[in-house]
């Protein structure tokens, strides 16, 4: 791509519209939902007020243990539920909706207040105030699809088996909805495309985590002091993901999410290492052209933002078992087990083509950017990864003295 072809293709106003909209809309639904439940259930127990209360104080404990050690709370997967959802659901399980909508803000406030939050307090309200509202209609719903199921009046637990059935079909709603409401927020916050890794077994780790809090709810049916008891396992449970999300976090590359340049390294030294006879690993190389231009014409943090999309779009065309990896600024790899040159060609092109066609929206205009390719294959091009690291760097040079948007691989 010339210089000149760097120009804007149209304005695009900044976006926070959408997301004010849509999360204006979700706490209206929230506050229907609690508006309703009020003129049709307003009695409430005095056993419930006292479960609200123990509730309240384990979800805001819950908070501030889970934060203490990083300012984000664990969770099991990109989208998904916080710790704390241990002890909604057995909110969602014992209460009637308006007071379990009460101690899910209650605490949620109190540990933002005692956290002392970074980000501004308007922004922080309008999080506490998402987050509550996506987690008030997961949590009617899923307190409808149990109650329809227990064929109970009103929130509690039966001593049968059809209560496993009702809790789990409880916690597999509710979990099913909090990630979809939370991701259609996401994404209109964020503007780019949805890309959750390890979906299913994120997931799984939600359901079990939600029939964690029905253990909970039916020990306090049995003795509240017997209550108590989810807590030393929900720390383990915590600590073990927190654990799984550092872990995750150090081998990835923090402005894109790709593979970080080490970790990358390490796989592609495993597969070749395991390589058999006939077996061959292809490695790319993919440098983004001009990008610089975009540095200079829309500042370092919407390159971030291009560098953030083409990595998006690397990863949704890659065949499942590759992996791409960010070796620092524009510069991109990607490891392709098992795979044939010709292979290596369609999906060297595919990437190409993909990147080419991406167009990113920026406060300052749009823009389309293209990718130079170079790529080798093992054991043909070398028996080592820096070997053919080095042979698919030359590719690329040639690909970039060529004209750039080619690709360039030994055939």
């Amino acid at each position: 791509m010339t210089q000149r072809e760097h120009r804007t293709v149209r304005a695009v106003p900044r976006e926070p519209l959408p997301s004010s909209v849509y999360h204006f809309a979700i706490a209206v639904i929230a506050a229907l939902l609690c508006l309703q439940s009020v003129v049709y259930h307003s009695e409430v127990h005095r056993n419930e007020i006292g479960i609200g209360l123990v509730l309240t104080i384990a979800i805001a404990v819950t908070l501030l243990a889970s934060t203490r050690s990083t300012p984000r709370l664990a969770r099991s997967s990109r989208f998904g539920l916080s710790l704390d959802a241990v002890w909604v659901f057995a909110a969602v399980l014992l209460l009637p909706f308006p007071l379990m909508l009460f101690a899910i803000m209650v605490a949620r406030w109190v540990a933002g207040v005692v956290t002392a939050a970074t980000a501004g307090a308007s922004y922080r309200r309008s999080r506490l105030i998402s987050y509550v509202s996506i987690t008030g209609i997961s949590g009617w719903v899923a307190s409808v699809v149990h109650l329809a199921v227990n064929h109970l009046p009103r929130p509690g637990l039966r001593a049968d088996s059809l209560e496993v059935v009702a809790v789990l079909a409880a916690a597999v709603t509710f979990a099913v909805l909090s990630n979809a409401l939370t991701s259609i927020g996401y994404a209109l916050y964020r503007s780019e495309h949805l890309r959750i890794k390890e979906t299913a077994t994120g997931f799984l780790v939600e359901v079990a985590l939600l029939c964690h809090g029905g253990l909970i709810a039916w020990a306090w049916t049995v003795s509240p002091a017997m209550f108590l008891l989810g807590l030393p396992s929900l720390v383990l449970v915590q600590r073990a993901l927190l654990h799984d999300l550092l872990e995750r976090r150090a081998n990835r590359d923090a402005k894109t999410g790709l593979a970080a340049h080490d970790w990358w390294k390490e796989r592609a030294a495993h597969e070749i290492g395991q390589n058999r006879t006939g077996r061959q690993v292809g490695v790319l190389v993919l440098d983004m052209d001009h990008f610089k231009w975009v540095n200079d014409t829309h500042g370092h943090l919407d390159g971030d933002r291009v560098l953030r999309e083409a990595a998006a779009v690397l990863e949704q065309l890659v065949r499942s078992g590759d992996l791409v990896g960010r070796f620092g600024g524009e510069e991109f790899v990607v490891l392709l087990p098992d795979i044939r040159l010709p292979q290596l060609l369609q999906v060297a092109e595919r990437l190409r083509k993909g990147v080419e066609r991406h167009v990113v929206p920026l406060p300052r205009g749009s823009v389309r950017l293209t990718v130079s390719v170079g790529g080798a294959v093992h054991p043909r091009d070398g028996d080592s990864v820096d070997a053919l690291l080095a042979r698919a760097d030359e590719n690329l040079y040639r690909a970039k003295r060529a004209g750039r948007n080619q690709v360039v691989i030994d055939t």
